[in-house]
């Protein structure tokens, strides 16, 4: 009885490193799926810190202020004096607005690819054999997230850059808005 059980173990010990050493063939690729999910994780927490419903109230008071300043009956001197101002503020809500409907694409998009990485490391983890033909969508993932990522990081360089031009440019609208 001892002596089938001691087989037994050392069976099955020789069959798991044997699994193990199996599985070997494709560690490089799932090592870089794990680098290329922790990318998509950190790309999904940048976009979840965005403050888009400051960034939503911002374009919303811009578009509110803009209607104001419209219907104020300037003389084309006064409006001369805004334009740059006014220019300036339009492009930052046609900005901020585009920028919030990519925040949304991209969200959509991060989840997309979270389980695109999924799928393609169970491929990977249980093949015994090496996997060459994932090789090509391994290829096409990391281009795809180094490329989002990219995207993301400017998005936000942009953003911040923008919010703070948002403040200046509001106080000044609403100076010649509520001007006597």
């Amino acid at each position: 009885m001892f002596l089938s059980n001691k087989i037994y173990s050392t069976l099955l010990y020789i069959l798991i490193i044997c699994s193990a050493c199996q599985n070997q063939e494709n560690k490089i690729e799932i090592k870089t799926i794990e680098e290329l999910e922790q990318i998509t994780l950190s790309d999904i927490n940048i976009l979840q810190n965005i403050n888009t419903n400051h960034i939503k109230n911002n374009i919303q008071l811009g578009e509110l202020n803009i209607l104001k300043l419209e219907e104020k009956e300037l003389d084309s001197i006064s409006v001369e004096l805004i334009y740059f101002e006014y220019r300036e503020y339009l492009n930052y809500i046609n900005q901020t607005t585009t920028i919030i409907n990519s925040i949304n694409s991209l969200k959509n998009t991060l989840t997309t690819n979270q389980d695109q990485l999924n799928a393609l490391k169970i491929d990977y983890s249980q093949s015994k054999n090496r996997r060459s033909d994932l090789d090509k969508h391994l290829k096409n993932e990391k281009i795809f997230v180094q490329t989002t990522s990219q995207e993301i990081k400017k998005i936000n360089s942009i953003l911040s850059q923008l919010n703070a031009k948002f403040d200046t440019l509001n106080k000044k609208i609403e100076l010649i808005i509520y001007e006597n």
